[in-house]
């Protein structure tokens, strides 16, 4: 609180080290966000703002530890969270913890960071990522089909990041090299 005290249900004990940050996702936008972690022994949980285990979650498995964010789309009447590990793994799961999509395509291994942009229709629903190694931006639907842009700058050495600048709910990617922006 802030005064500095524990509030009611923390700190809550994990069962294993969290290897990301934490995630909070309202799914209705009405006040009731969930608290997702993920942890060392590859579980994903999911708490309520009292710092209880959602009620009807099951823990989601990933196949290697993850360290980006949770996040959470709506397309059409179907909820999606989506997270990479870091063997590129794209995970994509339920309210409940249940496996939603089985992606054949995966991002690149230590996935800096991916964006997504949902639709009405899985088909124009994608995840975005970089791939700096070899200059490519990444598309991946839902339906998973898999489309890339070549960049015409180096981004080994560069921070990357997606930000919708303009607001048109398509992801610009801010790219700074050694402080100065580039893309």
């Amino acid at each position: 609180d802030r005064n500095g005290k524990y509030v009611d249900g923390y700190p809550v004990k994990l069962s294993s080290p969290a290897t990301n940050a934490l995630s909070l996702i309202d799914y209705e936008g009405r006040g009731d966000p969930r608290v997702f972690i993920a942890c060392k022994n590859h579980l994903i949980y999911n708490y309520t703002l009292y710092g209880v285990r959602s009620e009807g979650f099951k823990p989601y498995r990933t196949d290697a530890t993850v360290k980006l964010p949770i996040k959470f789309v709506r397309v059409g009447e179907s909820d999606y969270l989506i997270t990479i590990d870091e063997g590129g793994i794209i995970h994509a799961f339920s309210r409940k913890g249940e496996a939603r999509i089985g992606f054949r395509n995966r991002a690149i291994e230590n996935c800096q960071d991916f964006t997504l942009v949902a639709t009405n229709n899985i088909n124009r629903t994608f995840l975005y990522y970089v791939d700096e190694r070899n200059n490519l931006i990444n598309r991946v639907s839902f339906a998973d089909k898999k489309d890339v842009i070549k960049l015409k700058t180096d981004l080994t050495d560069g921070k990357i990041a997606f930000q919708d600048v303009n607001g048109d709910q398509t992801p610009d990617c801010p790219i700074l090299d050694d402080l100065e922006a580039v893309g």
